[in-house]
């Protein structure tokens, strides 16, 4: 809600958030942005995985199915849901922990020899994605 005194002096809340968020970050450094942000993501989805589980061992497994009378589905249903979970975990933790590595010097090598080539008189022969640029 905006204050009466902001609203004359022709302020608004959400200007003083933007200039309190830009007084906090300005000392901040990019890779300091940068490791929050991606910190921020991965707890995000581990808190959506987390509540995938939850929500269907506890509300589907938990009520629906004995409300509907099949209970005999519940250990089934269970053991493989929670395995496919278990194992979209371990993959989403290792791809978080694994280093992601960098192109290798070839790969550079070739791109400058292909923009060179390009300069010169058009793409080389068997690049025809080049000559859409």
């Amino acid at each position: 809600m905006v204050d009466v005194a902001e609203e004359e002096e022709g302020g608004s809340s959400s200007s003083c958030c933007t200039s309190c968020c830009a007084r906090l970050f300005a000392s901040w450094t990019q890779h300091e942005i940068l490791t929050l942000t991606t910190r921020g993501a991965s707890c995000f989805s581990i808190a959506v995985l987390l509540f995938e589980v939850l929500a269907y061992n506890l509300v589907f497994l938990g009520k629906v199915l004995p409300a509907a009378g099949k209970e005999s589905l519940v250990v089934p249903c269970l053991a493989l849901f929670d395995s496919l979970w278990l194992m979209t975990m371990w993959s989403y933790v290792q791809a978080q922990l694994t280093d992601p590595g960098q192109v290798p010097d070839r790969w550079h090598a070739f791109v400058e020899e292909l923009q060179r080539q390009h300069v010169r008189g058009g793409p080389p022969r068997g690049a025809p994605w080049l000559a859409a640029r």
